[in-house]
């Protein structure tokens, strides 16, 4: 790997040059989600291997309000995640940044 890359940068650095982002996941209602994703992102939480400002935002078409989509993530997490809800304040923290939009993403208005 070259010297100064940005992969080789982020290793050497830590977080700290990570900048705030928001990661959209399609189909968040479903399996791959509850069972993979979000227990995956909770334990990089955990272990501070996010950005600060680092957002979820979770799309389908199934109606749900954030806080429904953050207690039905919190239940998979304790379902599913390595070690489960091993740290409830940390859920928390990373719960505040969890969000749901319902939306058909075949329909452009979805977009608006």
């Amino acid at each position: 790997m070259e010297s100064g890359s940005t992969v080789e940068s982020l290793k050497s650095n830590g977080t700290e040059s990570l900048q705030p982002c928001a990661l959209v996941i399609f189909g968040a209602s479903g399996d791959l989600t509850k069972r993979k994703l979000i227990p995956a992102l909770y334990s990089l939480s955990l272990d501070s291997h996010l950005p600060e400002g680092f957002v979820v935002i979770g799309t389908a078409r199934s109606e749900m309000s954030h806080e429904e989509f953050r207690r039905k993530m919190r239940d998979a997490v304790g379902e599913f995640g390595r070690g489960g809800l091993r740290d409830p304040k940390g859920w928390d923290r990373f719960a505040a940044n969890l969000y749901y939009l319902s939306a058909n993403h075949r329909e452009p208005e979805s977009y608006l």
